[in-house]
């Protein structure tokens, strides 16, 4: 069975803690100036988005992630539907990360 409650949590933390951003320009400047160290990315999102956020990531070499649809995401971190979140804190990031690099989360 996959477990997301642990991914939501973190999210959840972390954007309790102020280390969670949304919002297009708010995205593009944390990755842009390499604030960001994961960001989650609605798996329901346009192709023309998608495309767009995983180019700047892979330029900045940030790692990004498919996960939840736009509401579910926005819903993780109390707010309206998202596209997409950055995580700002490294340790919250890694830890989102190892989750699902153990294949706990598909």
């Amino acid at each position: 069975m996959v477990n997301r409650n642990k991914v939501l949590s973190l999210l959840g933390f972390s954007q309790k803690a102020g280390k969670a951003i949304s919002g297009a320009e708010g995205l593009r400047w944390h990755i842009s100036n390499k604030k960001a160290h994961v960001i989650i990315m609605a798996e329901d999102i346009e192709e023309k988005d998608r495309k767009a956020i995983a180019r700047l990531c892979q330029e900045k070499r940030v790692p990004c992630v498919e996960f939840l649809d736009q509401d579910s995401l926005g819903k993780a971190i109390g707010r309206s539907p998202k596209k997409a979140v950055a995580v700002t804190d490294k340790g919250m990031a890694a830890a989102i990360l190892k989750l699902m690099d153990r294949g706990e989360i598909k």
